[in-house]
Order: structure tokens, then sequence, then C-alpha cells
């Protein structure tokens, strides 16, 4: 796993402009707002996730895995906390925050 990630400044129009940053992490992506707010997706939408021993309002270390999605295990290059799980019917896996620098 790389310990850097690289983001790319993107916009998308809707009823409002949204500026955010995007990058791809393994089998996730990551979509990152400037409050350090970020979805996570995963890339191929049919796979299947599965948490592992991590729950709401608890704060990740760097690199240590916290999901698991096609039989790998995935962990991000940077602190973080989960702020919302989604349900099955989204798109999404889950909403995070950004520790730190």
């Amino acid at each position: 796993m790389s310990n850097e990630v690289k983001w790319v400044k993107t916009e998308e129009n809707g009823n409002i402009k949204r500026l955010y940053e995007y990058a791809k992490i393994d089998q996730i992506e990551l979509y990152k707002c400037p409050n350090n707010i970020c979805l996570i997706k995963l890339i191929d939408s049919d796979s299947r996730y599965v948490f592992l021993d991590v729950c709401k309002n608890k704060k990740i270390m760097k690199n240590r895995f916290f999901i698991e999605g096609n039989n790998k295990k995935i962990g991000l290059p940077f602190n973080f906390e989960i702020i919302e799980k989604a349900n099955s019917s989204e798109e999404y896996i889950c909403i995070i925050k950004i520790l730190g620098k």
C-alpha cells in the first residue's frame, strides 16, 4: 500500500458547484471536501465489503485495515474517524473525517 494519496482537484456541476479532491486507493475511491470530510465508494459498485472491527466515531490509525473487499484488506495512509456507515442500499461505503495533517 502506498503511504501517500495523490489528490486531484475536480468539480461537479449541479444545483450548486461543488469543489472537492478525488483519489483512488486500492479498490476504493475517495471524494474529499475542503473541510476534510471524505466520502468513500467502492470502484466496483457490485463488490461486497465488510468493516473490520471499526465503529462510528472511533479513531482509525494510519494504515490500519478497516474494510475488506474482494478478499483484500484496505487501510488509508492517514488517521481518520468514521462519521457514518452507509446502509447496504447506498452507493457509498462510509463518510469519514480526516484527522490531523
